[in-house]
């Protein structure tokens, strides 16, 4: 799989974070990049399948894009350093975008854990996505449609979500980044969501002032 779906993680002043994701995805048969726009550089040992970008002081979109110009699959993906990316449905979704040609991303079902309560059941989340297609023939309709659902962190085509975040250069707003990635996707081709489960999120809201305790 690794010749076909590269994971993008941006991340900013979270190590404690990046720490725990190099110990998931070390495990999973994808490659992987960390764009790191910290002050200080991540000095760890990297598994095989993780590159880590340091890019101090970059913006969002920026460092998203520098990782986009590295990736050499056909698809890619976002995910927040604090998220958790199925392996079976990331397959779920090349397969799925290998076979309908006119759709440019797709996802699946989400669920939110609470770290601190390991055994505590996990809750679903984004229930307003479950079978949700935004697979109009009219790019009008697409464009309209496309903030009702978020889909950042959706698998998409690599040139496309390229295309996307390529004219969000130098915006220093992250909202505007997020919703300008589907806006643009959208004039390109079709989103749906499959069901399967696609990612864990972690209910802790961090921030960049958190320590590591």
């Amino acid at each position: 799989m690794k010749e076909k779906i590269t994971i993008i993680i941006p991340s900013h002043e979270r190590h404690h974070l990046l720490l725990r994701a190099i110990d998931y995805y070390s495990e999973l048969d994808f490659l992987v990049l960390i764009v790191d726009s910290s002050e200080v550089f991540l000095n760890v040992k990297l598994p095989g399948n993780i590159t880590y970008l340091h890019l101090p002081g970059s913006l969002y979109g920026d460092k998203i894009y520098s990782a986009l110009c590295k990736a050499s699959t056909p698809y890619s993906c976002l995910c927040a350093d604090d998220d958790f990316l199925a392996e079976n449905g990331l397959k779920s979704g090349q397969e799925f975008l290998e076979e309908n040609l006119d759709y440019v991303s797709v996802q699946g079902h989400y669920i939110q854990f609470d770290p601190s309560i390991p055994k505590e059941k996990n809750n679903p989340l984004y229930l307003n996505m479950i079978g949700y297609k935004n697979d109009s023939d009219l790019i009008n309709d697409r464009a309209l449609d496309a903030l009702t659902v978020p889909h950042i962190y959706a698998l998409h085509r690599t040139i496309i979500l390229k295309n996307a975040i390529h004219i969000t250069l130098d915006i220093t707003n992250v909202t505007v980044v997020e919703l300008s990635i589907p806006l643009v996707t959208m004039c390109y081709g079709k989103h749906t969501v499959l069901p399967v489960f696609w990612s864990a999120r972690d209910i802790v809201r961090y921030s960049k002032y958190l320590d590591e305790n």
